[in-house]
This record gives C-alpha cells, structure tokens and sequence, in this order.
C-alpha cells in the first residue's frame, strides 16, 4: 500500500490538516481535516509497508483500545483513502 501523494501536516486549533505538497500536489483537491487520533493513522499508513503492520502498531500505541473496534475503524478510515483515490492497495501496485 502507498499513499499516493506527498502531504505535510498544519495544526489549527485542535485540528490538522494534511496539505499535498511536492510534485504531484496540483493534481490533489484541496486539504484532508483530520483529527489528532487519524492524523497519527495517517502517517503510519505512509511509512508502513501493509494494513496488518498499521494495526500491529497501533495495538503497541493504544493497548487500552478494544483490538476489533480499534481493527474496524482502522479499515473504515483506509477504505476512505482508497475511495478518494488516496491511497493505492498493495494489490494494485506494481513491483
């Protein structure tokens, strides 16, 4: 899996927002609003290789979170990324 633009983060109030920059930023319709807790999601989806290591690491983070509800929003949230044409699924990448 890959997020498939480059996005730095800004912080407003209690907000974030993740603003494509780099090469391909044009090509990105406007900014993503996220909150604290999918902000943290985000990056470790850009640096982590497939969806079992982002839920491995965000078991490590959040021990008190309840592992199938914390599983079942975390599939929702990329399953929003992968809609929006945000993020590419390993089966759709090439080697």
């Amino acid at each position: 899996m890959k997020i498939k633009y480059q996005f730095d983060f800004l912080k407003v109030d209690q907000r974030y927002y993740a603003v494509p920059v780099g090469e391909h930023a044009e090509e990105f319709p406007g900014v993503i609003e996220m909150t604290g807790d999918s902000k943290e999601v985000f990056e470790i989806i850009q640096s982590a290789k497939d969806p079992n290591e982002v839920l491995s690491i965000l078991y490590k983070n959040h021990p008190e979170e309840d592992p199938k509800i914390l599983g079942q929003k975390i599939t929702d949230f990329m399953n929003v990324l992968v809609d929006r044409g945000i993020l590419i699924p390993n089966e759709h990448l090439q080697d």
